[in-house]
């Protein structure tokens, strides 16, 4: 599946880690910032498993990210409402 705006233009969801004076995981979608996650933390050596499941009966993207050593889970629903600029195109 790919997502596209409305324009054809990507959209994208990226996770950022980061190891500063705040070491956590950050996602990023549609450029939107505000979703730091909480409970699942970066920690060098350790693997982390991340799944993108797109939810169309639900019109929602989830995003799954698992630390396999710790089998710590997070989980973040991102809506798309009919009157977003999104939409998602099965192309299997």
């Amino acid at each position: 599946m790919e997502i596209f705006n409305r324009q054809n233009v990507p959209c994208e969801l990226n996770l950022a880690c980061r190891f500063d004076s705040k070491d956590c995981f950050d996602l990023f979608f549609r450029e939107q910032t505000n979703n730091r996650v909480k409970h699942v933390l970066p920690v060098v050596h350790r693997l982390y498993l991340g799944k993108v499941v797109m939810d169309r009966d639900n019109h929602l993207i989830k995003y799954f990210l698992n630390d396999i050593t710790t089998k710590q889970p997070e989980i973040f629903d991102f809506s798309i409402d009919s009157n977003s600029n999104i939409k998602i195109f099965d192309l299997g």
